[in-house]
């Protein structure tokens, strides 16, 4: 189990051992119905008392050191004079000695503390006038001394929080309220509803609760069984012994110690704004017909639909008369059938639909003579409100290199005008591209594309050079050097929807200077010819000519796909063909040579 307690003050009291563990022993905070988040029901803390804490507590574990997970929504109307105690957690439902706690002071601010101090900073303020003020916190003293957590969250945010704390002891209850640590204040009015629990355990809940609105949804009409026999005042139907808002005990029931005995109910409709489902809980309140001799047991139950496939909680059992919530005098939140998806092996999550199919009930598991009484049944739904909720949007669109990338409006239907939205938009552009052209190109754009990253595009040419010489009988050695200078500038654009276009021109630069001194047996060319032209370089004797005929061209090929890699693959073609000529009116023979073409691409060497 993930989720342990939740307490939305649905059943319309304070009372001890009915919603809440405990309260304080008079001057205990009461009930609004006409100020509250969600559901019919918040805690109201006002008309303080100078040095006498208020509050109300509910016990979510026997002991253990944790972690723990608490939510509790509060709307200030007053803020207090000066710092006040609200919320603390503690090894006991009580404010003796509390091992964390949480202020408000005048300025509407949050802070932290635990036994050794205070922890981190304030928190922004709260708004006043309004429930849309989510206080979370971590406790989790299983490292010891010097290694506990602990954490506090406004609004989904962490505003104060340390793994490095000493704790004497873990927490396993949360206590509301006003004037905690006897401050001597008598100013402020403030509210608290939908409260909740968590553990670290299971798949779901578990770890902070999030945002979330706690209804009941109580039984309306008579569902697929109803074996039970009515107690107490007779109401007429069996449904209707059991939808008391505020459990009425012993004044009408159902009743029975027949062994697989059913009542199942039909539930009011849910609220019409549910989206998200955390959790549907069962919670019933019960007692036994007799204290003496062995007892009947019972399970509660749930469907989503008539007929539809069951699930069913732990025993509850009691060997008294007293009247009981989920089998608990100390952990009377903490239901024995919570679910997070549908009944039965589902993993299908809950729709409103499906809640106002709903039925619960209970079935006798443990036949005996007494029997078992149920005076109210219940389930709790904790449920995020459509167009309401904690949003990261990302958005991820096609930009131009060297535009100012733009997002387009975020749209969020069904916003309820009542409530105060936050919205954080993150926009997550994450695209790199590094071209390196071996033509000594520079390309610096860095583009912001996400979640697409490019890899690094490589650009290879080929280079062939066809040398012919024509040469008159003269012994001569010619050397014949050309300097390629090619040059790629490559421009990428990536429009909003489409393909990507890249284009890539060169400039290419050859260049022959071909002087022959008729005494030397080598001939040094140095070439500086730009592309298309033809050079002849006439020495005394003998005559030669160099001409140099270069083609470039460049072939870009750019793929994107919907989702992948964005692959851009470019290649040049280059071609040089030197063509030499030697003229002489003596019978020699010649030797030419075309020694140490190098053609450099990007700092490598290509001959």
């Amino acid at each position: 189990m993930a989720r342990l307690a939740i307490v939305g003050a649905e059943l319309n009291t304070t009372s001890s051992g009915v919603e809440w563990t405990a309260r304080v022993a008079s001057g205990w905070p009461s009930i609004s119905s006409t100020i509250k988040r969600s559901g019919a029901y918040s805690v109201q803390i006002n008309s303080l008392v100078s040095a006498t804490p208020k509050w109300v507590a509910s016990q979510y574990a026997g002991g253990g050191t944790g972690p723990w997970f608490a939510r509790v929504y509060i709307r200030p109307d007053t803020l207090p004079s000066a710092e006040n105690t609200i919320v603390a957690l503690n090894d006991g439902p009580n404010v003796t000695t509390p091992i964390i706690w949480v202020t408000l002071d005048n300025t509407g601010v949050l802070r932290l503390y635990d036994e050794d101090g205070a922890i981190g900073s304030a928190s922004s303020a709260l708004t006043t006038g309004s429930f849309e003020n989510r206080i979370e916190l971590q406790t989790n003293a299983s490292g010891g001394a010097g290694a506990c957590i602990v954490r506090c969250l406004l609004n989904g945010t962490e505003f104060a929080g340390s793994s490095t704390r000493s704790l004497s002891a873990g927490t396993n209850a949360i206590v509301i309220g006003g004037n905690l640590l006897s401050e001597a204040q008598t100013q402020g009015e403030w509210y608290f509803d939908d409260l909740a629990i968590n553990n670290n355990s299971g798949s779901f809940q578990n770890s902070y609760p999030g945002a979330g609105n706690v209804v009941a949804l109580r039984p309306n009409t008579t569902g697929d069984n109803a074996a039970f026999a009515r107690g107490g005042t007779d109401s007429g139907a069996n449904w209707s012994q059991t939808d008391e808002i505020n459990p009425n005990d012993a004044t009408d029931y159902v009743s029975s110690g027949t062994l697989n005995h059913i009542d199942d109910y039909n539930c009011e409709a849910s609220p019409a704004d549910v989206d998200t489902v955390n959790v549907v809980a069962v919670g019933v309140r019960h007692t036994l017909s007799s204290a003496t001799g062995s007892d009947p047991l019972f399970v509660t139950r749930i469907k989503a639909s008539a007929g539809g496939t069951v699930e069913e909680s732990a025993t509850h059992f009691v060997n008294n008369t007293t009247w009981y919530s989920n089998s608990e005098p100390t952990f009377a939140a903490n239901s024995r059938l919570v679910l997070y998806d549908l009944p039965g092996a589902s993993t299908t999550a809950w729709t409103k639909s499906d809640l106002d199919a709903m039925q619960i009930g209970v079935r006798i598991s443990t036949g005996d003579a007494d029997a078992a009484w149920v005076s109210t049944l219940w389930a709790l739904v904790d449920y995020v409100p459509s167009g309401v909720s904690d949003l990261t949007v990302s958005k991820t669109e096609a930009v131009t290199l060297g535009d100012t990338p733009t997002v387009a409006p975020l749209v969020i239907p069904n916003l309820s005008l009542s409530d105060t939205v936050s919205i954080l938009d993150t926009v997550v552009m994450e695209l790199n591209i590094e071209i390196a052209v071996s033509d000594m190109v520079a390309v610096a754009d860095v583009a912001s594309i996400g979640p697409l990253i490019l890899p690094d595009l490589n650009i290879t040419d080929s280079v062939a050079v066809a040398d012919a010489a024509q040469i008159e009988p003269l012994v001569i050695d010619v050397s014949v050097a050309d300097a390629i200078s090619v040059v790629d500038s490559a421009t990428v654009s990536i429009p909003v929807e489409g393909d990507l276009n890249v284009s890539v021109s060169d400039a290419v630069a050859v260049s022959d200077a071909a002087q022959v001194d008729p005494l030397a047996l080598s001939l040094s060319v140095s070439e500086a010819v730009a592309v298309g032209e033809t050079i002849a370089a006439i020495v005394s004797d003998p005559a030669i000519s160099v001409s140099d005929a270069v083609s470039v061209t460049d072939t870009a090929t750019v793929s994107i796909p919907v989702e992948g890699e964005l692959s851009i693959s470019v290649s040049d073609a280059v071609s040089v063909s030197d063509v030499a000529q030697v003229v002489s009116s003596t019978d020699l023979s010649i030797e030419v040579s075309y020694d140490n073409f190098a053609y450099w691409k990007s700092g490598v060497k290509i001959s």
